[in-house]
């Protein structure tokens, strides 16, 4: 609290009569009767200071006077000192007045208002003491140091969120305590929140309806599927059957008949999958696309049987020759694709070889050696999606085969 504008400072001696001001008029008077002098006169503390309530001066300006004893080196009442001053908290209220609509203040440990900021609603120098029930009384009541008010007050107009903190007289060395508030208008307090809120349930809904397009557009196959399942299996007697076919359709949904690798449906899912991954961790992966070489030949010299057999051939090769973590599926045709997690374009190489090896060394089945040539391609932080790396794979695939078939290209051409 700054001591602004001092009026008075008087000085009285132990029978109450003024025997020093800074102001005509005021020496010799006698204030033995008054109660700053009757409460001060019974102290023997030099160090407490007695705050006495706001008064209204003559020219209608809100006052406090603050006094201390005079004791002499026995301990006995000698005089006191009283100042008469207009007081300001604004510096030590300005820390925490951080909104417009905030009404800060302090009030007399005796219910008067001693300062408020802004003071709209002229509440300098009004007595809550007179009201229990009003947020002052309830505070006192309570006891605690700090107490928290929410609710409509006989001053403002709609709810008001009120917080209460007293200064213990202890504390402040004086003789009663003395009570910080600050008040705000709650519709104020939680506007930005509610703009807040708004803008992130905007954004939630914008993000579910995208996510939801985007999982009926992805889904549209596998929700038909599951539809034609539940309308045939309507009768739950038959729950055991039904989860039976269920697996056995969703497997075959995923799998191609003939070789039981993974189809083209699955690897699609995996490669968007892998993708996924790939964006989100930075972890790198190799594509391939094999072609069995002169596959049609096969076909028109030997039949339709004999292709299947070699088509099987190929695929267990395939699946024998890579590691469990890694993915090999029938793409179409006489179209193979296998996915390398956690793979680098030169390891990818070196796997390339060893599959064109492993199918190059299968017996004759009496179709002729069984050839395959071989594009590989890895994924790149530039890609839009997954599709990319399958399409610089299926370009790597037909260099091979223009180069004469049984080998392997790579994407990058530095590998």
């Amino acid at each position: 609290m700054m001591l602004t504008g001092v009026r008075t400072l008087i000085i009285a001696d132990s029978r109450g009569v003024i025997t020093s001001a800074n102001r005509d008029g005021f020496v010799g008077m006698d204030m033995s009767n008054a109660e700053r002098f009757l409460r001060i006169s019974k102290s023997r503390d030099p160090a407490m200071k007695y705050l006495a309530p706001p008064f209204k001066t003559p020219l209608g300006i809100y006052a406090q006077s603050m006094g201390k004893a005079i004791v002499d080196t026995q301990g006995r009442f000698s005089g006191y000192v009283l100042a008469i001053f207009e007081p300001d908290f604004s510096d030590l209220l300005q820390a925490v007045g951080y909104a417009p609509d905030m009404r800060l203040g302090v009030v007399h440990g005796e219910g008067r208002v001693i300062y408020r900021k802004p003071d709209h609603e002229m509440m300098i120098g009004q007595d809550f003491a007179g009201n229990p029930d009003n947020p002052f009384g309830r505070h006192l009541a309570s006891g605690r140091p700090s107490t928290f008010f929410e609710g409509a007050t006989d001053v403002y107009i709609g709810t008001r969120m009120i917080a209460y903190r007293t200064v213990s007289a202890d504390t402040a060395n004086f003789d009663a305590p003395i009570l910080v508030f600050a008040g705000r208008d709650r519709s104020e307090v939680f506007s930005e929140f509610r703009k807040e809120t708004i803008y992130r349930i905007a954004v939630f809904f914008l993000i579910a309806i995208i996510s939801f397009l985007w999982a009926l557009t992805s889904t549209r196959r596998q929700r038909a599927y599951e539809k034609l399942q539940l309308e045939r299996f309507a009768d739950q007697g038959k729950n055991a059957e039904l989860t039976k076919v269920n697996l056995m359709l969703e497997h075959q949904s995923r799998h191609d008949v003939l070789t039981g690798l993974a189809n083209r449906l699955a690897a699609n899912d995996r490669l968007y999958a892998e993708f996924s991954r790939f964006k989100r961790s930075g972890s790198c992966y190799a594509v391939m696309i094999i072609d069995i070489d002169h596959f049609k030949d096969v076909n028109d010299n030997y039949g339709h049987a004999a292709g299947d057999q070699v088509l099987r051939q190929v695929a267990g090769a395939l699946a024998g020759a890579v590691r469990d973590s890694d993915f090999v599926a029938r793409f179409g045709g006489e179209e193979f694709l296998v996915l390398l997690p956690d793979t680098l374009l030169a390891r990818a190489w070196q796997v390339a070889e060893k599959l064109r090896l492993s199918v190059e060394s299968l017996p004759d089945a009496g179709f002729g050696r069984v050839t395959i040539s071989i594009g590989v391609a890895a994924v790149n932080a530039d890609d839009a999606d997954e599709d990319v790396a399958v399409r610089s794979t299926d370009g790597m695939l037909y260099l091979a085969k223009a180069s004469g078939r049984n080998c392997v290209k790579l994407a990058d051409a530095s590998v």
